[in-house]
């Protein structure tokens, strides 16, 4: 609740969000928050860092030797799909250089000139099934909202959870959440786009090193470790409100 870049229909106006906020955190005796940023956002309130969990025991990619169509993959709602479209240009030149599928799961249709996309409606039993099929999964934001710093890259740690190869763009939790070379690949330009899934579809041992880091970073976001994380943290909330009384 805590900001949106535009007010969408229905939707309470950023005032009021901002001032609902603010009145939640009077009651509160803490706050989880999903990343640093958001966090930040309330004040002395005591925070913990408790992003939203990924399963773990999902299908797992199957690395091809050679990826053709190279299948670069989306999850998201469709009010998000903006965020693919910027990326169109950067696709359509890698559409030019290799093979390319640009798999969109959705409640809308994305489009893309240049490119070959194909687009599935999102189901809660479908979801899985369609990530694991990907090549490479993306996490483009903009660079300069505070919705994308208040993001808590749940795409990247679902693609990574199935040994997918991730890239996001730099900014938020995503560049907490990716060390470049080692779990995953960031970018802030259409070039660095480019450059990152041309050389993800030119070289399948990079896409199974990812995949597999990606993996082992995932654990640490599973429901048993966030489960964990919160728990210890409302305990400690309890004792002290405990010892305060």
């Amino acid at each position: 609740m805590w900001g949106r870049r535009r007010g969408l229909r229905g939707a309470w106006t950023r005032h009021r969000r901002a001032a609902g906020f603010e009145r939640a955190l009077a009651c509160a005796d803490a706050a989880t928050c999903g990343n640093p940023f958001l966090a930040a956002q309330c004040g002395d309130l005591p925070t913990a860092i408790v992003p939203s969990p990924v399963p773990l025991d999902v299908p797992h990619h199957t690395p091809r030797a050679t990826a053709s169509p190279f299948r670069v993959g989306w999850v998201g709602r469709a009010t998000n799909l903006r965020y693919v479209r910027e990326l169109g240009g950067a696709l359509a030149e890698l559409a030019r250089r290799v093979a390319l599928e640009v798999v969109c799961v959705s409640d809308g249709d994305l489009s893309l000139p240049g490119c070959r996309v194909t687009n599935l409606r999102w189901t809660r039993e479908g979801e899985a099934d369609a990530v694991a099929s990907f090549d490479a999964g993306i996490m483009p934001l903009a660079l300069d909202e505070p919705w994308s710093h208040g993001k808590c890259a749940y795409k990247l740690l679902q693609y990574m959870a199935a040994g997918v190869p991730a890239v996001g763009s730099d900014v938020g939790m995503n560049a907490d959440l990716i060390q470049p070379g080692q779990n995953g690949l960031l970018a802030r330009s259409p070039d660095d786009w480019l450059e990152a899934l041309a050389s993800l579809a030119n070289d399948a041992a990079l896409r199974a090193r990812l995949g597999c880091a990606g993996r082992e970073t995932a654990r640490d976001y599973g429901y048993p470790a966030i489960a964990d994380r919160l728990a210890a943290f409302v305990s400690a909330v309890a004792a002290g409100s405990s010892a305060s009384r």
